[in-house]
């Protein structure tokens, strides 16, 4: 038995599918040698006839690569998916103006040539995994395989097609047989397993295929549901990306260094840890949990190996987290056991907050040299109303960290939920002047996702006429657009009032960028801001302007130095009593908030935190026990959370 796992564009070009690697090495793993599965990577043939330049612009926009190939799905549709095009393409200010007729002839033009067809045609199953702006270039290559070989079964997969939107697609595209929803693994295995060697009368029965799987029944019910999942990670084989490597070695002179990905865990702790609360629950906003039930992660030992394993196997040491975060649990225990390896890895990932002061460290230390976080907002009321359950000084406290450490700050903030008040508005705007010392946020606007809480209980959150998003019309006839389910959708609500009312926002945001890109023009990346040195007995303390020369010097000698630096972590105004006993509670007091005055300290109901980053390389060479230090025992330490912080992190290690 033939398998053939498909990712289309558009997959950024300079990665591997992660999708397709851990599905092979799992399926090989399995069947051994019952079957012969092969990946293949059709995003790489586009990329190099239209040029990685132009490839890439599209790829990160969904609704350009979707119109590409609506145009090829449905060809009446051209005039539609052009204007799209056009419209997102203006967007993107890229200086430069592609035809949108010459993409989409050249890209016909390669799938009708490519040399995969000749293991398509010997194929008895045909797999996509269909994720970000995969959709439509899916079904198109998917419907000419039927066309071509309709014994063939045809099976997708991905975040695109878990939950309704998977029954979705298959009632209303006939040549998809079969839809994975969530984890693959487990669900291919079985849908493989009844294949093999099973004829039509077998196939066509009514019996169910299990979790995970949308199946036929008859010619127009789809039926199937749940999900079907890996309990323990540890025992999963590392993915195999060797079909990736074949093909990029074939019409290239000498092999790019491209960035590996890999996961560590799978799901969403903070969403698992809020599902006996329903009324509290995690990000609302958040759709990515369509896909898992739970949350599982692997240890720290084993991630050591598989990124070592990867990196000799493919000569390569640029890596991408794929998790919805890491697990903060294990977070500080993992990067020290990567740091030992010797090895100049190169990361990106994505982590959730709060995260202490020696955990970004270790991050950095480790090879961290770009992370998201979820910030999202800079004002507690909205994180209330966002379900984030973090606060805005662990946010700042981000920020500052990223800024000492020089690690490039990816996080967002998030604009035009629905519902968000002047007042949330206000407090944003003014924890943003204090914080533009730091590297700049990136601000994106809120969309609303198919399954995400809002979604969910629309009317809770204001919003009416929940459907699809008006631009799937460009590319799929309109009882599609009507009936089925996808992934963004549109809404009635107050869209208007929040677009005038993140407008400071935004220009705050832009004018933020511009300065911050001349600063580091000027002085490098390693100059902050607002920066101290340590004289040991006293801090002088350095605020830049926007071209880099000093503005101010504070000296802060003696008890000053010391209380400063008490507060390179949040803590609160108890906690600095206590370590500082010898102070009055007014001059302590008069202190901290003369410092919040001057900008040299951030301050949130109580609790302090120190703006200014250490300079030079001191700040990695620092005595441990400093990066050790540990907030009292005593719940009135603790941030409003959930749950107290150790207890969390204890649940997220045990589960």
């Amino acid at each position: 038995m033939r398998v053939v796992l498909v990712s289309m564009p558009w997959a950024l070009a300079n990665r591997p599918s992660i999708q397709l690697g851990a599905l092979k090495a799992f399926v090989t793993q399995q069947f051994a040698d019952r079957l012969h599965v092969m990946t293949a990577h059709p995003y790489l043939t586009v990329a190099r006839a239209l040029g990685r330049r132009l490839y890439q612009r599209i790829a990160e926009r969904t609704w350009l690569g979707e119109a590409v190939y609506g145009a090829l799905l449905f060809p009446e549709r051209f005039e539609a998916c052009e204007k799209l095009f056009q419209k997102q393409w203006r967007r993107c200010k890229a200086g430069f103006a592609p035809n949108f007729q010459q993409i989409v002839l050249t890209v016909q033009r390669l799938h009708e040539t490519m040399p995969l067809w000749m293991d398509l045609e010997q194929a008895h199953l045909v797999g996509f995994s269909v994720c970000f702006a995969q959709l439509t270039s899916s079904l198109y290559l998917a419907r000419a395989i039927k066309e071509r070989v309709p014994s063939a079964h045809i099976v997708f997969g991905g975040s695109l097609v878990s939950g309704f939107q998977g029954r979705s697609v298959m009632e209303f595209f006939p040549w998809v047989d079969f839809v994975i929803s969530g984890e693959g693994e487990k669900p291919l295995t079985r849908l493989l397993s009844r294949l093999l060697g099973a004829n039509e009368a077998a196939l066509s029965c009514d019996d169910s295929w299990g979790a995970g799987i949308f199946y036929r029944r008859g010619k127009t019910q789809v039926a199937g549901d749940g999900l079907d999942q890996i309990t323990n990670l540890d025992s999963l084989p590392f993915p195999d990306y060797s079909d990736f490597f074949r093909e990029a070695a074939l019409h290239e002179e000498r092999t790019p260094i491209f960035a590996l990905p890999v996961e560590s865990s799978r799901g969403c702790w903070w969403h698992r840890a809020r599902q006996d609360k329903p009324n509290q629950r995690a990000c609302r906003f958040c759709n990515l949990n369509l896909q898992w039930r739970g949350y599982r992660s692997k240890k720290p030992d084993r991630i050591v190996k598989e990124l070592q394993t990867l990196a000799e196997r493919h000569g390569c040491l640029r890596f991408v987290f794929v998790d919805n975060a890491l697990n903060s649990a294990r977070l500080l225990e993992t990067a020290t056991k990567i740091r030992s390896t010797g090895k100049d890895f190169d990361f990106f990932g994505e982590v959730r907050l709060p995260l202490s002061r020696a955990c970004v460290r270790a991050l950095k230390l480790a090879g961290f040299q770009r992370i998201q976080a979820g910030v999202e907002a800079l004002s507690d009321a909205l994180l209330r109303r966002l379900g984030k359950g973090t606060r805005v000084i662990d946010n700042v406290a981000w920020m500052r960290h990223c800024e000492e450490f020089g690690i490039e700050n990816r996080s967002n903030l998030l604009m035009e939920f629905p519902g968000t008040t002047f007042e949330e508005v206000q407090e944003t705007l003014a924890v943003l002047r204090r914080v533009s010392v730091f590297r700049p946020l990136k601000g994106v606007r809120f969309w609303l996702g198919e399954g995400s809480p809002v979604a969910m209980e629309a009317a809770a959150h204001g919003l009416s006429a929940v459907g699809n998003h008006p631009f799937y019309a460009a590319f799929f006839p309109e009882h599609v657009c009507r009936h089925g389910r996808f992934l963004m959708k549109t809404y009635r609500a107050d869209r208007s009032y929040q677009r005038r009312l993140w407008q400071p926002v935004r220009r705050f945001l832009a004018e933020w960028q511009k300065n911050d890109a001349a600063f580091r023009a000027r002085m490098g990346e390693n100059t902050p801001r607002l920066g101290y040195i340590d004289g040991g007995t006293f801090l002088l303390v350095r605020r830049r302007d926007h071209n880099g020369q000093v503005q101010e010097t504070f000296r802060l000698s003696g008890p000053s130095r010391d209380i400063y630096l008490s507060c390179l972590d949040p803590v609160p105004l108890m906690y600095l009593h206590k370590k500082h006993e010898k102070f009055t509670s007014k001059g302590l007091e008069g202190f901290l908030h003369d410092m919040v005055a001057k900008g040299l300290l951030f301050e949130s109901d109580g609790w302090f935190l120190s703006l200014a980053v250490r300079e030079g390389l001191q700040k990695f060479l620092s005595a441990t026990d400093r990066f050790q230090e540990r907030l009292p025992e005593s719940t009135n330490c603790q941030p409003f959370q959930a749950a107290p912080l150790e207890k969390r992190a204890q649940e997220c290690q045990t589960f």
